[in-house]
């Protein structure tokens, strides 16, 4: 479990930091996602051993990532066309994600061992 808090801080790191870029954030994000799913998976393996609280967190941000995946499906089309557009674009494909990012980092810290 150390060795995921180590690797998703350093990502989320240097994602964060490579959006003074926004270009070179954007593509660090999607290796964040990855490996921050990959993550997720691995503590859903040992999800019994986690306490109730952080089950609870996990199960949320499981339903979370699940929302946002399935608002991608969507006919967005008419929505982007519009004069907010650009707003919610930036809002669906950097602040949503990394909020997300964010969630599941507090949720590996919170993990004591």
């Amino acid at each position: 479990m150390k060795a995921l808090k180590i690797i998703n801080m350093v990502i989320l790191t240097i994602t964060i930091l490579l959006y003074i870029t926004i270009y070179y954030g954007l593509y660090s994000q999607i290796l964040l996602g990855i490996v921050q799913i990959v993550s997720s998976l691995i503590l859903g393996l040992n999800y019994r051993k986690l306490i109730l609280l952080n089950q609870k967190r996990l199960k949320s941000y499981w339903l979370f990532v699940a929302i946002y995946f399935s608002g991608w499906l969507l006919p967005w089309g008419r929505v982007l066309d519009n004069s907010y557009g650009i707003v919610i674009a930036v809002i669906g494909v950097i602040f949503i994600p990394m909020a997300l990012a964010i969630y599941f980092q507090i949720i590996l810290m919170s993990i004591k061992k």
